[in-house]
């Protein structure tokens, strides 16, 4: 059990380094404890291997390498097959459960208007309908509990409306911008479930956070009325990755003695101000001086664990 604990906490470590692009050697040297290690320049990126002796007891030696990866396809896959190599440990034991996860999503869009002049207001566009879709997983550590993750795709709306008036005539005029903005997420979450409710059904409750990088950001609209503003260029008007407050709830029902299906809801609170310094609407300053944005994603999920 303690082998599968230290490679569920090694993975996650590593995945997590993956997605945010960089990973602190002081985890390594705690999670990875080794004589000698190569490296290979160009990235932050490293996945580490290694290989159990006859008693399982994980031996790092001078054969390790790093390898360092650039691409983020190369991320997705790599962020992927770190959570399918500790999902067939556990699943050995039938501890484990990967399942496909779709969920149509209302993405929300939260602005906080910092600006210091009376005659300019930044406010948030309207909600739109998005989606989220890909691998889930639970490791289960009791009857009732189980570790919660995954790996998603997730497409969230955001949208940024400014209102200038005129000082003089007090005419007003507009400006927005509206994008698609595309992340791969990882879940972190514990689940917990009640004893049946019905016969073979469960309810269960999700309590956790996100971890996510930007992948893409597509500009669906934008327009200025006003002549202030600065257009960004493509892919420059959002950082690079968000972290959200995840919450759920749900009822599975088992279908057979390995197939369950799913269906519940959940919301994913942004906790993060995700513009660059640039923004999607710049005016020759820091966005962060302007406004704050924030993402929220409430999400009706659904899907199948085997």
């Amino acid at each position: 059990m303690s082998l599968r604990l230290w490679m569920l906490s090694s993975s996650l470590v590593i995945t997590s380094g993956l997605l945010l692009g960089r990973l602190p050697s002081s985890s390594l040297q705690t999670f990875f404890p080794q004589e000698e290690s190569h490296t290979i320049k160009q990235s932050p990126i490293i996945v580490a291997l290694s290989k159990p002796d006859s008693d399982n007891n994980f031996i790092f030696n001078t054969d390790w390498q790093f390898y360092l990866i650039n691409s983020m396809k190369n991320k997705a896959i790599l962020s992927f097959l770190l959570l399918l190599s500790t999902s067939i440990t556990f699943a050995q034991d039938g501890k484990f459960k990967l399942g496909l996860r779709f969920a149509p999503s209302l993405s929300s869009i939260n602005v906080q208007d910092l600006s210091e002049k009376d005659d300019l207001a930044f406010s948030g566009s309207s909600s739109g309908l998005r989606f989220s879709a890909g691998l889930s997983g639970d490791f289960y550590f009791g009857r009732n509990y189980s570790f919660y993750t995954g790996v998603w795709y997730s497409v969230m709306k955001s949208g940024i409306k400014a209102e200038y008036t005129n000082p003089i005539s007090k005419n007003k005029s507009n400006a927005e911008s509206i994008t698609n903005l595309q992340y791969l997420q990882i879940p972190v979450a514990l689940k917990l479930f009640t004893n049946e409710v019905a016969p073979d059904v469960k309810l269960y409750f999700v309590v956790g956070g996100t971890a996510g990088i930007k992948i893409q950001e597509k500009k669906v609209s934008y327009k200025d009325e006003t002549n202030s503003f600065i257009e960004p260029a493509l892919g420059k008007g959002y950082s690079f990755g968000d972290v959200g407050l995840l919450l759920g709830a749900g009822a599975e029902y088992r279908l057979g003695e390995s197939t369950t299906v799913f269906g519940g809801f959940s919301y994913n609170r942004g906790l993060l101000n995700v513009p660059s310094a640039k923004g999607p609407l710049g005016a020759g300053k820091n966005s962060a001086e302007l406004y704050d944005l924030s993402l929220n994603q409430i999400s009706l999920e659904m899907g199948i664990k085997f």
